[in-house]
């Protein structure tokens, strides 16, 4: 079985900037045959922060030749219900959690939270 690492948008940017190691451990994984790449919904996050930079050209110009390496993959009717609903279930229970003098969500508690989800995708 191939395992597959999907980028969220931050860590996308991470990558195709090679800040904060992003770039090296992409690598790394791709080395072990595991497949690394974004959903269309981030490519489009990536797409209009590119547009809105003050360094429009240059970003692109740097950005386009890593954009090319990561596998694109559909966001697909199903997974948009599912990510739904597993926001809503976390929102209902982080919200009393979430720290308004830090604006810091606790992680183990959105870790514990995401592992005890029961959701259901429509038919």
């Amino acid at each position: 079985m191939t395992r597959r690492y999907m980028l969220d948008s931050g860590p996308a940017f991470d990558f195709l900037f090679k800040r904060k190691g992003v770039d090296a451990r992409v690598a790394a994984l791709r080395r072990k045959g595991r497949k690394v790449g974004i959903c269309v919904p981030v490519l489009g996050e990536i797409v209009g922060g590119l547009e809105a930079s003050g360094s429009r050209d240059a970003s692109w110009k740097i950005s386009r030749p890593r954009l090319a390496k990561l596998l694109c993959w559909p966001h697909e009717k199903p997974a948009a219900y599912f990510y739904g609903q597993i926001l809503a279930e976390l929102k209902k229970k982080v919200a009393v959690s979430y720290s308004r003098s830090t604006n810091k969500w606790p992680q183990s508690l959105w870790h514990s939270e995401i592992e005890r989800l029961s959701v259901t995708t429509p038919t």
